[in-house]
C-alpha cells in the first residue's frame, strides 16, 4: 500500500512541474508560476531569498556563472564593500544588463551625485557616481563682452548682462580740454609744432592800434575798448537788507558797505537831528533814579542791589552780541560767504568760468592772447581765419583746411579685448594695463558657490527624480541644454546657458562724467580709463600728426598775409617798420579801454556808484539811518542793550554830548560828573572785518574773529 501511494505523489509531483505551482494555496494566481502565501496558516513566515557577499556591481562572482548571468537574478548582498560608482552595500540586488542594480529602499541615497568636473581643452565634463559623462562646450556656456568702435570717435562698450556703456572720445576731451591745454608738456608741444612757418597771421601793431588784413586786402582797426568793453563783466551793488550793501567788481572782489559803522562815525550829525534826538529822549525817560554804572576813565563798573561792585568786560559785551562775517575756502574753487544775517552766497569760480567760456573763448583779444602764447616766430604764424573755418598755407602756398575730428580720431588711445580661443580673453585698456578674462578657471573654481546656490539647488532637485538613478545622461550643444532620462523613460531637461548666466558674476564699465571710466571685471578688479590724461600723456603723438597740425594751424589763424606780433614765453613784442622791437603792455591797452566802475566815499556818510553806463546812484547813510530810527529803538536787542547800560536806580540829571570831543557826560544828583569817550570804546572793543586786494590777482580776506580767508582768483 504504502509503494502505490509513493508512487502516485511521484507522478503528482512530476505532473505539478510543468504547471502553476501555490505553496499554502491550492489556487495560485493566474499570473504567477509560484504564489506563496500564509493566508490562514496559523504561524507567518517568509521567503528566503540567497543571501551572498557581492564584491561589486560589475562583477557576477560569487554567483556561479559560465561567463554570464541571466537578467532579473535575485540575491541579498550581505556585504559592504568598493567605492563609487561600482561599490556595493547591504540589501536587495538584482543582476540586469552586464550589473547589479539594487532595489532601493526609503533610507537609501537614490540620488545619483556628481563625483568630478574636469577640463579638457574647450571642454568641461561633468562626471556623475553612476561613471556617466557630460561634455560641454565651453564657448556655449559663455557671455562675451564687447567693445564696439562706431567710427565716430566713440565706442559701445557691452557686458555680459546686456548694459551698454558709450565711451564718447571727442565729448571727454572737449569737456575737459581746460585740463589738457594747460598742462606744460602739451602747451610746450603745442607751442613747437605751430612755429616754423613760411607764411603769418593778419594781425599787426603800430605801437598805438592793432590792424588786421581781411582776404579782400583791406586794412581793419582793432577797436580794443569795443571789444573789452563788450566782454568785460559787471559790477553789482547788493542791498543786503540788513544795513549792509555788497559791491562786487569786475574782478570778483567784494566790499561791503556797513551802514552800522557808518551810523558811529557820523554820530553828531544824527544824533543833532530833532526827530532822533525826540526818539532817543522818549525811549531814554520814564526811569524813577538814574544809573548804578560808573566809570573812571579806564574801565567800568556797577553796584549791585547788594552794594557790591562789580566791573564791566565791555570788550565781552560787543563779542558776545555782535554778528560774525565769514568767507570760507571750500578749496575746490568755490569759496561761501557768510553774512551777518546768516545769508550765504557762494562764489563758485569754475561754474562761472564754464557757463561763459564761449564768450571768453569768442572774445577777440582772448583769441589774440591765445595766438600770442602759441607763436615763436618774429614774423607771425600761418593760420588764417576768415570768421566761418581755420586755414593754413603751406610753404608752396597751397590753402588746407584743419580737421579737428581727425586729428583726434587719428591719434587717440584705443582699448582692445582678444579672442585667444582657449576659453579665456585679453583685454588691453587705453594705458597699456592688460588683464585677462580666464573663464574656464572661473567657473571651475567658483563651481562649489555655484552649486550652493539656492536657486541653483532648486533647479537641480526639481530636475533630479528622488527615487530614480539616472540610466541615461546628454548634452545638446545646439540647444545648450543638459538631459537626462529615467528608468520610466520621463526625460527632464537643464537650460546650462540660464544657470550660469544667472550665477555668473557681471563686468561693468561706468561713465564717470568727467572724462575718466571706471571697468570692474568679474573679479572685482578696477581699471579706471582716463581719456583726458592719456590725451595729455600721448599729445606729442597727436600734435606731429599733420592732419591734426594743420587743423590746429588753421583754427589758429585770422590772416591771409603775415603778423609783427611775437611772443617768447615771457612778454609780447611786436617790430615796427624800421625792424625795431618793442614790448607790448598788455595790462596798460587792457586798462586803458575797459569801463571802471566807481565806488566814492563822500566822507559824510554818502557814497557815490557810478555803474559802467555812467548811472550814477547815491547811498545815504545818515538819512537811511533818521528815516529808520523809530525801527531801530524798538527792536529787542537794541532795547536789552540800552536798558543794560542805563542804571535803573538812578534818575538821569544831566546827560550831554560834546561834539568837539566825542565825549558823553552825565551828572548825577549829588553833581558829580562822569565822562564817557564813546570813540575810545568802539575802536577798542569792536573786531573789523578787512578785504585787502594784494594786486597780485589775490585778495585777503580776515573776519571779525581773526580767520584769514585769501581768494586766488587764478588758481
Amino acid at each position: 500500500m504504502k509503494k502505490l501511494l509513493l508512487t502516485a505523489i511521484a507522478i503528482l509531483g512530476a505532473s505539478a512541474a510543468y504547471s502553476q505551482v501555490g505553496i499554502g494555496t491550492r489556487t495560485p494566481n493566474n499570473s504567477s508560476q509560484l504564489e506563496v502565501t500564509v493566508d490562514g496558516q496559523p504561524e507567518k513566515r517568509g521567503i528566503l531569498i540567497p543571501r551572498v557577499a557581492l564584491q561589486s556591481t560589475s562583477s557576477m562572482n560569487p554567483i556561479v556563472n559560465t561567463g554570464t548571468l541571466p537578467n532579473s537574478l535575485l540575491v541579498f548582498n550581505t556585504a559592504e564593500t568598493g567605492t563609487a560608482p561600482f561599490g556595493v552595500t547591504p540589501g536587495f540586488y538584482y543582476w540586469y544588463e552586464n550589473k547589479w542594480i539594487k532595489m532601493i529602499s526609503n533610507g537609501d541615497d537614490t540620488n545619483t551625485t556628481n563625483v568630478s568636473l574636469t577640463q579638457n581643452g574647450q571642454d568641461l565634463i561633468l562626471t556623475d557616481s553612476d561613471g556617466n559623462n557630460v561634455r560641454i562646450a565651453l564657448s556655449d556656456l559663455q557671455k562675451i563682452t564687447t567693445l564696439v568702435n562706431n567710427n565716430d570717435g566713440t565706442y559701445t562698450y557691452t557686458n555680459e548682462a546686456g548694459t551698454q556703456v558709450t565711451i564718447d572720445v571727442p565729448a571727454d576731451v572737449v569737456s575737459n580740454f581746460n585740463d589738457i591745454i594747460t598742462n606744460t608738456s602739451v602747451l610746450n608741444q603745442l607751442i613747437t609744432n605751430l612755429t616754423n612757418t613760411s607764411v603769418g597771421g593778419n594781425v599787426y601793431y603800430d605801437g598805438t592800434s592793432f590792424t588786421y588784413v581781411d582776404n579782400t586786402g583791406t586794412s581793419h582797426t582793432i577797436t580794443i575798448q569795443d571789444i573789452v568793453r563788450g566782454n568785460e563783466t559787471v559790477t553789482t551793488l547788493i542791498n543786503n537788507n540788513d544795513g549792509t550793501y555788497t559791491y562786487t567788481n569786475e574782478a570778483g572782489t567784494q566790499v561791503t558797505i556797513d551802514v552800522p559803522a557808518d551810523v558811529v562815525s557820523n554820530f553828531n550829525d544824527i544824533i543833532t537831528n530833532t526827530s532822533v534826538l525826540n526818539q532817543l529822549i522818549t525811549n531814554l525817560t520814564n526811569t524813577s533814579v538814574g544809573g548804578n554804572v560808573y566809570y573812571d576813565g579806564t574801565s567800568f563798573t556797577y553796584v549791585d542791589n547788594t552794594g557790591t561792585s562789580h566791573t564791566i568786560n565791555i570788550q565781552d559785551i560787543v563779542r558776545g552780541n555782535e554778528t560774525v562775517t565769514t568767507l570760507v575756502n571750500n578749496n575746490d574753487g568755490t569759496y561761501t560767504y557768510t553774512n551777518e544775517a546768516g545769508t550765504q552766497v557762494t562764489i563758485d569760480v569754475p561754474a562761472d568760468v564754464v557757463s561763459n567760456f564761449n564768450d571768453i573763448i569768442t572774445n577777440t583779444s582772448v583769441l589774440n592772447q591765445l595766438i600770442t602764447n602759441l607763436t615763436n616766430t618774429s614774423v607771425g604764424g600761418n593760420v588764417y581765419y576768415d570768421g566761418t573755418s581755420f586755414t593754413y598755407v603751406d610753404n608752396t602756398g597751397t590753402s588746407h583746411t584743419i580737421n579737428i575730428q581727425d586729428i583726434v580720431r587719428g591719434n587717440e588711445t584705443v582699448t582692445t579685448l582678444v579672442d585667444n580661443n582657449n576659453g579665456t580673453y585679453t583685454y588691453t585698456s587705453e594705458d597699456g594695463t592688460v588683464t585677462t578674462i580666464d573663464v574656464p578657471a572661473d567657473v571651475i573654481q567658483n563651481f562649489q558657490d555655484i552649486m550652493n546656490d539656492n536657486s541653483v539647488s532648486t533647479i537641480v532637485k526639481n530636475i533630479i527624480d528622488a527615487n530614480e538613478t539616472l540610466t541615461i545622461l546628454g548634452y545638446d550643444p545646439a540647444t545648450k541644454k543638459l538631459s537626462y532620462k529615467d528608468e520610466n523613460g520621463n526625460t527632464t531637461l537643464l537650460d546650462m546657458s540660464q544657470l550660469v548666466t544667472g550665477n555668473e558674476t557681471v563686468t561693468t564699465l561706468v561713465n564717470n562724467n568727467d572724462g575718466t571710466y571706471t571697468y570692474t571685471n568679474e573679479a572685482g578688479t578696477q581699471v579706471t580709463i582716463d581719456v583726458p590724461a592719456d590725451v595729455v600723456s600721448n599729445f606729442n603723438d597727436i600734435i606731429t600728426n599733420t592732419s591734426v597740425l594743420n587743423q590746429l594751424i588753421t583754427n589758429l589763424t585770422n590772416t591771409s598775409v603775415g603778423g609783427n606780433v611775437y611772443y617768447d614765453g615771457t612778454s609780447f613784442t611786436y617790430v615796427d617798420n624800421t625792424g625795431t622791437s618793442h614790448t607790448i603792455n598788455i595790462q596798460d591797452i587792457v586798462r586803458g579801454n575797459e569801463t571802471v566802475t566807481t565806488l566814492v566815499d563822500n566822507n559824510n556818510g554818502t557814497y557815490t556808484y557810478t555803474s559802467e553806463d555812467g548811472t550814477v546812484t547815491t547811498i545815504d547813510v545818515p538819512a537811511d539811518v533818521i528815516q529808520n530810527f523809530q525801527d531801530i529803538m524798538n527792536d529787542n536787542s537794541v532795547s536789552t542793550i540800552v536798558k543794560n547800560i542805563i542804571d535803573a536806580n538812578e534818575t538821569l540829571t544831566i546827560l550831554g554830548y560834546d561834539p568837539a570831543t566825542k565825549k558823553l557826560s552825565y551828572k548825577d544828583e549829588n553833581g558829580n560828573t562822569t565822562l564817557l569817550d564813546m570813540s575810545q570804546l568802539v575802536t577798542g572793543n569792536e573786531t573789523v572785518t578787512t578785504l585787502v586786494d594784494n594786486n597780485n590777482g589775490t585778495y585777503t580776506y580776515t573776519s571779525e574773529d581773526g580767520t584769514v580767508t585769501t581768494i586766488d582768483v587764478p588758481a
